[in-house]
């Protein structure tokens, strides 16, 4: 979680561990004027429902689905008590979690108009000074930053997410690959590009020509390696970032946040991840020990266990079963319909394609754990 430190602060509060501390928190963020300013302009949460509840990396709802439905949160297969693999978005806690969030929006303390709102735009809500709370990832952290410039006296903080009430953690959604490389079938020249993708690794693990990064990812100053662009010389408002520009989507890293648990521990540097993320801790302190809260909980972060091409049902049914998943979800949480709305949705998902498709992704799972 990343919340406001300084509206928790000027309400003497502290940040919430569970669910019930978390409706304490978005009550006084929307009511009790946090930010000081004489009027009832701010909420509690804000979050993104324009992907089926479940965005997988910034303004999630998916952890408060997950504090009542465990693994079985929306928009995730993943095995249930008898090994078998189920549909999170039908599991019943998830009634439990859109009845909370509809008494929520009733009430104004979370965003109004999450459904119709991507999880960028979500989290914008958090930058321009509105919402005190999103869940999101820690280079996140730098992203918000510009909350300062609405107000000065915004202190950023990160925290780790909810827990059940029986103590268990809450779980997010976690990548399984972040993009794809495709070759021209004619191509012929892929030892040069595995000469290129040596030079990028260079980066990652702190040797050869780029043992500290890319062109302009770092500056050498008074014969140290600065990192953070503001203090390069001449400094830099707007830094180019080659991380971005290379023939990947995102360069090659090794485990990020593993850098910054052993870095928080005393480690001394080694690799670039670790020289970087040491960096981080005199330069943003605060999205460093984001990291470190995410190093810590990475058991948290659960990977979709069905990874395969559309089933056959699916390939005729899906689009259809997630556009009614979305619509039911929001019109319970907006108080469009009742919360038995729910009910009738899981049964409709079943009749319409659900139990076949059910069917076919276990037998897939059966055919791989072999």
């Amino acid at each position: 979680m990343i919340i406001r430190q300084d509206w928790l602060d000027n309400l003497g509060l502290q940040a919430p561990t569970n669910i019930e501390e978390f409706e304490k928190v978005i009550k006084a963020f929307t009511e009790d004027d946090p930010d000081g300013n004489g009027k009832q302009d701010t909420y509690g949460f804000a979050y993104s429902g324009n992907d089926l509840y479940n965005t997988g990396w910034v303004a999630d709802p998916v952890t408060i689905f997950s504090a009542y439905s465990g693994t079985h949160y929306p928009g995730s297969w993943q095995e249930d008590e008898n090994g078998e693999l189920s549909y999170g978005s039908i599991h019943e806690g998830n009634k439990k979690a859109l009845e909370k969030m509809a008494e929520w929006h009733a009430n104004k303390w979370i965003f109004q108009e999450a459904a119709a709102t991507g999880a960028w735009d979500a989290m914008g809500q958090f930058t321009e000074g509105r919402a005190g709370i999103f869940i999101g990832r820690p280079w996140a952290i730098d992203s918000v930053r510009d909350v300062t410039t609405v107000d000065p006296n915004a202190v950023i903080r990160a925290y780790p997410t909810l827990r059940q009430d029986n103590g268990d953690p809450t779980y997010q959604a976690a990548e399984v690959n972040d993009g794809w490389l495709m070759f021209n079938k004619d191509f012929n020249n892929m030892e040069a590009f595995f000469v290129y993708l040596d030079w990028l690794y260079d980066a990652a693990f702190g040797t050869g020509d780029f043992q500290y990064g890319y062109l302009q990812d770092y500056d050498i100053v008074n014969d140290e390696v600065v990192f953070s662009s503001e203090l390069f010389d001449p400094p830099v408002t707007d830094p180019f970032m080659p991380g971005k520009s290379t023939v990947m989507k995102n360069s090659p890293t090794l485990n990020t946040t593993d850098a910054y648990v052993s870095v928080s521990s005393g480690k001394e540097p080694e690799d670039g991840s670790e020289i970087r993320a040491a960096a981080a801790f005199q330069t943003a302190p605060d999205t460093a020990e984001g990291y470190v809260i995410a190093g810590q909980h990475q058991e948290e972060q659960l990977s979709n266990v069905f990874n395969s091409a559309p089933t056959a049902t699916m390939q005729k049914n899906w689009e259809q079963l997630q556009t009614m998943e979305k619509q039911v979800y929001t019109n319970i949480i907006y108080g469009k319909e009742s919360i038995d709305a729910f009910d009738k949705f899981v049964e409709d998902w079943k009749a319409q394609g659900g139990d076949d498709i059910t069917k076919e992704v276990n037998e897939w799972y059966k055919s791989v754990k072999q």
